[in-house]
């Protein structure tokens, strides 16, 4: 790296040196002294490279001209052209000036003169069962225009080929021979020492009931290979168990081949106890409070009390969990739940209890199934003929679910993919008094798009049906759409079917898919644009995809430490429902989807 700069350095300052032109473009640009730079043009590059050029430039800002600026962006300038090949580059600027609005076109004009040529690339010192591999990553290529992001790229490339193969002491350094003025000879020199093993993980924490948690926790073996993944895994292990403040894990020599992992690390306040009062147009207020303990049951095995009340839902729960009881990307837990749901068509109670394993990849990506056992009570209020048919009593339902995300933001994704989709079962045993199966899946992508802003897509589909001798599926079971998280065309769960009165019925088969584009405004406000299609079928059969349908509407976030607080307007382009509203309005917290 070192040798590269210097040597494009010294170019720099022959390519600067040979500018005959400099003093004419500065007496002219002293005329403009103080005046708004308005736009900067730069010609005699592709337009990629003059993006990314622009893009560094204080010109670009459009601030108040003056010539040390120009001059700052032509140094800028010339040197951006070193490092990608061309010393010898010359830069001039002219002006297209308004007199009258004292504004003013900057223009760079720019001479790449001949480029700097890769001749030849070798490697010595490079392990011989590495060497294939090494050659087809490498970014520098035997006759392209040598730069210098690419020498170091693959400076850092070979590094991390060999580090990943169990050379943890590896340094790779890079060579430089000019031939001549217009070519390279680049030569990589790899001192690889030897492949290197974990011995074992050596734990510094604050509570001694935590060390064994810890060290199994992290997933090092003694004699397996040394992978920089493994301490990137242990770290993200740690930092799942939600127990400490800091994480330090370093490696230690300890001669040889062989090498300690240690890890450092301090404990957060175990309780926490927290309380709220929040508000959707959708439920109304809803009162939430909390107290959790994360190691009352020492080894991190942690309790949490919970309850929630709003005018549709109350619910207490109790739930405890032991982590890493199966592996060590696994948690268990118990839960002990008491709900009612009070729907327009239905009131239900329900008590019961929930053992679930998950099993996570990284933090955001995992896999959780749960066997739950309740007994449930449904009021209808519905004179609908088909609820008549509900089964309750005993219900047991097993479940899995699987979460990806890759995302770039948690409460404003901006770019990336999230997905999820899980499968519910009720056998048709004794077990349960209510049997069916239903799935669901969600998938939404996000794309940046020109001006700073953000195209959202979401597809959700659900579908289910009744199973053994249930005629209908439980009310609360069932897919409903409508609301400010669904289909903003409606109200709370106002698409699809109705009694006679009005009372969402819900479904066995749902459809959703919505359109966004989201943009910064100003301050910390942000405008969006939507579309949203969906449709709730009573029955599977009875799905027809012409029947969906569809709202456009403008929202309003205002973005804040826990997420945007939204406020969306949407207005149906089809009017299948007679008796629910063309416009719909929604106020709420956290995007959409």
């Amino acid at each position: 790296m070192a040798a590269v700069v210097t040597v494009l350095v010294v170019c720099v300052f022959v390519a600067c040196g040979a500018d005959p032109a400099l003093a004419q473009w500065e007496r002219e640009a002293s005329a403009y002294k103080g005046w708004k730079t308005n736009r900067l043009e730069v010609r005699g590059l592709d337009e990629k490279m003059a993006s990314t050029l622009k893009a560094g430039l204080a010109l670009s800002e459009k601030p108040a001209f003056y010539v040390n600026l120009l001059e700052e962006d032509i140094s800028r300038t010339t040197l951006f052209l070193a490092r990608r090949g061309y010393p010898y580059a010359s830069v001039n600027a002219a002006f297209e000036p308004d007199h009258a609005g004292r504004k003013l076109k900057a223009i760079l004009i720019i001479d790449r003169g001949p480029p700097v040529v890769v001749g030849s690339v070798s490697f010595e010192g490079m392990p011989e069962d590495l060497e294939a591999e090494a050659r087809s990553g490498i970014a520098v290529e035997s006759g392209a225009v040598f730069a210098d992001e690419n020498a170091t790229d693959t400076v850092e490339a070979l590094r991390a080929l060999l580090q990943d193969s169990g050379y943890a002491r590896a340094q790779v350094s890079l060579n430089i021979d000019a031939t001549d003025s217009v070519t390279v000879n680049v030569g990589f020199t790899v001192d690889a020492s030897e492949v290197n093993y974990f011995r074992r993980v050596v734990v510094d924490a604050d509570q001694a009931d935590l060390l064994g948690l810890t060290e199994k926790v992290t997933s090092i073996k003694r004699g397996e290979r040394y992978r920089p993944k493994k301490i990137r895994d242990a770290q993200t292990n740690l930092r799942r168990l939600d127990l400490y403040r800091r994480i330090r894990i370093e490696t230690r020599e300890v001669g040889g081949d062989s090498l300690d992992v240690g890890v450092d690390v301090a404990m957060r306040d175990p309780r926490t106890l927290k309380g709220g009062v929040s508000y959707w147009n959708d439920e109304g207020f809803r009162l939430s409070a909390g107290w959790r303990h994360r190691n009352i049951f020492k080894r991190g095995r942690g309790l949490d009390l919970g309850a929630t009340a709003s005018m549709l839902l109350q619910r207490a729960d109790v739930s405890a969990w032991w982590p890493a009881l199966i592996g060590p990307r696994t948690s268990e837990s118990i839960l002990f739940r008491l709900e009612r749901q009070n729907e327009e068509a239905y009131e239900q109670v329900e008590a019961g209890i929930e053992l679930s394993s998950a099993y996570y990849f990284t933090l955001d990506n995992n896999v959780r199934s749960a066997l739950s056992v309740s007994n449930v009570e449904v009021n209808r209020k519905t004179d609908d003929p088909l609820e008549e048919e509900v089964e309750v009593g005993l219900l047991t339902e097993f479940s899995v679910r699987a979460n990806q995300s890759e995302t770039d933001d948690t409460f404003n994704p901006r770019s990336g993919l999230s997905s999820w989709t899980g499968i519910k079962w009720a056998p048709s045993w004794a077990i349960s008094d209510n049997h069916y199966v239903l799935w669901e899946g969600s998938v939404s992508s996000y794309l940046p798009i020109i001006r700073a802003g953000v195209l959202a897509m979401r597809l959700n589909l659900g579908f289910g049906t009744p199973t053994g001798t249930s005629e209908v599926i439980l009310p609360s079971k069932r897919f409903f759409s409508g609301g400010s998280n669904s289909m903003r065309g409606f109200s709370r769960r106002k698409l699809g079917p109705k009694d006679e009165a009005g009372a969402p019925l819900g479904g066995e088969a749902k459809v959703e898919g919505s359109l966004e584009v989201r943009r910064a405004l100003f301050w910390e406000v942000w405008g969006t644009l939507f579309m949203d299609v969906g449709q709730v079928w009573y029955r599977v059969g009875e799905v027809k995809l012409r029947e969906l349908e569809v709202a456009v509407g403008p929202g309003v976030w205002l973005m804040t430490p826990i997420g945007p607080l939204r406020f969306d307007v949407g207005y149906r382009l089809t009017h299948r429902d007679k008796i629910e509203p063309r416009w719909a309005y929604h106020i709420a917290i956290g995007p959409a989807y």
